[in-house]
């Protein structure tokens, strides 16, 4: 087993301004604003309308139990987010690849236009019979009996007891905050260590690798009680063709993807610490990652499952 270890650190521009109070959503009525879905290889492939004056698009995902005479809905998982880069007179897809097999999904689409949201329906019901994973732990990444010890002092969080693998694309975690009615939140990716193991590319948070909140952390996380609400993976990509020119390269989107996420308690000297605040500004970064307008979103609170959304948007707000 040959290792060849590299430090990566990875930062993402602010994608929009967060200001909650601006905000307000709109849903589709018309039965074509819908998400249309197929298969493609071992995904099931979203596709959607453009809207040039969209910032970005976030993909929603719910189960749907067929058992009965009607369909019983769980609970709805931000999956994603697709954000345009130049214009292009098609439609935009998502790969969802991270998914049950056996499972029946539904999927709907959010456009953010800058002071509101924009709604799409919910899409037909997919079966998911010939492929997929098995459980949950596929699917999310492997905490462990992993914590983040705080430093006050440094406004910084180290991993203990072990390193995490992010399964997909590179470790993230996602801090949230309470604004007014409702909750900001966000995922923001890691400094990571990148290691080839067996030809296999991993990319790792390392054991006592040092988490600077001051510069991880967007302007507006700053001066407030936030809380760390999970550890997640994410994955971005882009890319596109020129419909004039099938050769050409040209980024038209960006595509983030996120697996299933995973509690991660924080700890000092005095035992488990539930939120923290940090007085300093910074550049705006990170992954809108909301259930804001969305009807029956995912609950968790993570380590309080079923709680409700309204007092805690758990995954990350807009």
């Amino acid at each position: 087993m040959k290792k060849n270890i590299k430090n990566i650190t990875l930062k993402f521009l602010c994608l929009c301004a967060f200001v909650f109070s601006l905000i307000s959503c709109k849903e589709v009525s018309e039965d074509g604003n819908k998400p249309a879905l197929n298969v493609k290889g071992d995904s099931i492939i979203v596709s959607f309308a453009v809207d040039e004056k969209a910032k970005y698009v976030n993909i929603f995902r719910r189960e749907a139990d067929l058992t009965g005479d009607e369909p019983v809905y769980g609970k709805v998982l931000n999956i994603g987010q697709v954000i345009p880069k130049k214009n292009q007179e098609t439609a935009f897809t998502f790969e969802d690849a991270l998914i049950y097999k056996g499972a029946n999904y539904q999927y709907c689409v959010r456009y953010c236009m800058g002071d509101y949201y924009y709604l799409s329906n919910w899409s037909d019901i997919k079966s998911n019979d010939d492929f997929g994973f098995g459980n949950e732990s596929e699917i999310t990444p492997n905490v462990g009996s992993c914590y983040l010890q705080y430093n006050s002092a440094t406004s910084s969080l180290t991993l203990k007891d072990g390193e995490i693998d992010a399964i997909k694309g590179v470790p993230a975690l996602i801090f949230s905050y309470k604004d007014k009615e409702t909750t900001v939140s966000r995922v923001f990716a890691l400094p990571i260590q990148e290691e080839i193991v067996d030809s296999a590319i991993k990319k790792i948070l390392k054991e006592e690798t040092v988490i600077d909140l001051r510069s991880l952390l967007t302007a507006d996380f700053f001066s407030k009680e936030i809380t760390l609400d999970g550890f997640i993976g994410e994955d971005v990509t882009e890319g596109g063709t020129d419909l004039n020119d099938p050769e050409k390269k040209v980024v038209y989107y960006e595509k983030v993807f996120w697996t299933l996420p995973a509690a991660i308690e924080v700890r000092d000297a005095n035992g488990t610490v539930e939120s923290i605040k940090i007085d300093i500004n910074n550049a705006d970064n990170g992954h809108d990652y909301s259930f804001e307008g969305i009807e029956n979103p995912i609950s968790e609170n993570i380590n309080s499952i079923d709680s409700q959304i309204t007092s805690k948007e758990y995954f990350v707000s807009k």
